[in-house]
């Protein structure tokens, strides 16, 4: 028995080159698998955080018996919002919305998120008339994207005002 077990000192250089590779792929196997589901989360995150928000401005607008006014840059990836006392005023005041940090008065969209606004001009400005509950462009629609990922779509609800995601 002793003179088996003392032939058996390591392992051969091709059982450790085996060992490599398989674990090689595997690791590449769960990367590709991580970075998919990281991207999908931060797609679907930056949605909801929009949503959320331009809904929440709604909501401070109609409370305080003012105009909510969203305006977003899709070419920088970045959006605003402000309240006005008339529809006719020239400058509207910036809302931050609740635990948002802003860089100049403004809220970016996500990390390497795109969007596309469709019915509507860049920059695109959304105004909410809380005398008739109702937004001036119901018909805007915020597409998301990011590269391997499924494209999400934001809609006004013509009926309540309200922005929702749609399928």
């Amino acid at each position: 028995i002793f003179s088996i077990m003392s032939q058996n000192k390591g392992f051969t250089l091709i059982e450790l080159i085996m060992v490599v590779a398989i674990m090689g792929i595997l690791f590449s196997l769960a990367y590709s698998s991580y970075s998919n589901h990281y991207n999908r989360i931060n797609l679907l995150g930056s949605i909801d955080k929009m949503k959320t928000q331009m809904n929440w401005a709604r909501n401070y607008a109609i409370r305080r018996e003012k105009f909510c006014v969203v305006s977003i840059w899709p070419s920088d990836g970045e959006y605003q919002f402000a309240v006005k006392n008339d529809p006719d005023d020239e400058v509207p005041i910036t809302v931050v919305p609740p635990g948002e940090i802003l860089t100049d008065d403004m809220v970016l969209i996500g990390n390497n998120i795109e969007i596309e606004l469709i019915d509507c001009d860049d920059p695109c400005v959304l105004t909410y008339n809380y005398l008739t509950e109702e937004w001036d462009k119901p018909a805007v629609k915020i597409n998301f994207s990011l590269s391997g990922q499924p494209s999400q779509t934001l809609g006004i609800d013509a009926s309540t005002g309200r922005v929702n995601q749609e399928s």
